[in-house]
């Protein structure tokens, strides 16, 4: 753990990585509260976006859903953490989380309407339909998209 804190902190992201493999939540919160401790020090805005991603993994996993797609939906542009999650998995859970947790005007403006996550969401089946039948409150439609993301997940 000797050197500049970007490289504390590329070391901090194997240990998160690690343990997230293992759902080991203590000490995930322990490394997650380290991280921020580094980029109080100077980190690189790489790192920090980088953390948000892992905050937002660690937040669904103690089911902490609103606070994880906050993270997720300010990470949109500027995703950097392919070690963790491919930009396609990470759409997907941010759109997930957003519907869940966000108002209309942000679901609107950050996710229905935002060219990053549409570049990607008609690669993902049904997730375009799933996300727009919600907003457009045609929930027949949303369950139908539902079901049919639940059977391409099995």
């Amino acid at each position: 753990m000797t050197g500049g804190a970007s490289r504390k902190m590329e070391i901090l992201f194997e240990l998160l990585l690690m343990n997230i493999e293992k759902f080991d939540i203590d000490a995930l919160k322990k490394d997650i509260a380290t991280c921020q401790q580094q980029i109080e020090e100077g980190a690189d805005w790489d790192k920090k976006n980088k953390l948000k991603i892992f905050e937002g993994v660690y937040c669904m996993l103690i089911q902490d859903f609103k606070k994880a797609a906050d993270l997720f939906v300010s990470s949109i542009a500027t995703f950097t953490c392919t070690e963790l999650l491919d930009y396609k998995q990470f759409i997907f859970y941010t759109v997930v989380m957003a519907l869940v947790t966000q108002d209309r005007k942000t679901l609107k403006k950050q996710i229905i309407h935002s060219s990053d996550v549409l570049s990607v969401i008609r690669d993902i089946p049904n997730l375009k339909k799933y996300v727009e039948s919600f907003y457009n409150c045609e929930y027949r439609m949303f369950f139908e998209a539902f079901a049919e993301i639940l059977e391409t997940l099995s």
